[in-house]
């Protein structure tokens, strides 16, 4: 059993402008700071009906019928087609983390929306930096990303994560 919730609308999307991007072989990893609101999510899905329809259930199902939150964001990308496959939201009221399975065109989007348990895990940061240096492969696979996983270098992925400034000397007690 796979934790976490399917949503049928994709994640909104990351704005190039405001990240930064790391190329590791096969992925990027974009660093992005982002502030998300109930009406930036409006705004993004409101030219398709079937994404408005979920976000709106979603937010009436949920524990608050408002979004305002916000932190750095670390996406991890396929470097040959773009498709984000996993997505790290180190926000402050409510951190967690997505895997974005690619579906074919027509098909309904898999966003598996994770809740970051901060209180067994410590803060969200440093976690996902080990996440991207040890279990990369692994979240990828999970993503059914499997053969961009059997791609990936363990030891430059640990390397390059490394000299990414916001990750850069994080560990557990940071």
């Amino acid at each position: 059993m796979k934790v976490g919730h399917v949503f049928n609308i994709a994640p909104e999307p990351l704005a190039p402008e405001n990240t930064t991007f790391y190329n590791i072989g096969p992925v990027q990893v974009g660093i992005e700071l982002r502030h998300i609101t109930t009406e930036s999510l409006r705004e993004t899905y409101k030219d398709d009906p079937d994404a408005s329809a979920a976000l709106e259930a979603s937010l009436a199902a949920g524990d608050e019928a408002q979004v305002d939150d916000g932190g750095l964001s670390v996406h991890v990308i396929e470097a040959a087609s773009g498709h984000e496959y996993l997505r790290f939201d180190c926000f402050d009221e409510d951190p967690h983390y997505h895997y974005v399975h690619r579906t074919a065109p027509g098909e309904e989007p898999q966003n598996r929306w994770v809740r970051y348990d901060s209180v067994a895990n410590g803060r969200m940061l440093p976690w996902v930096r080990r996440c991207l240096t040890t279990r990369l492969s692994e979240m990828l696979a999970d993503a059914d990303a499997t053969e961009l996983a059997a791609q990936l270098d363990h030891a430059v992925v640990a390397a390059a994560i490394d000299r990414i400034p916001e990750m850069r000397g994080l560990d557990e007690s940071n």
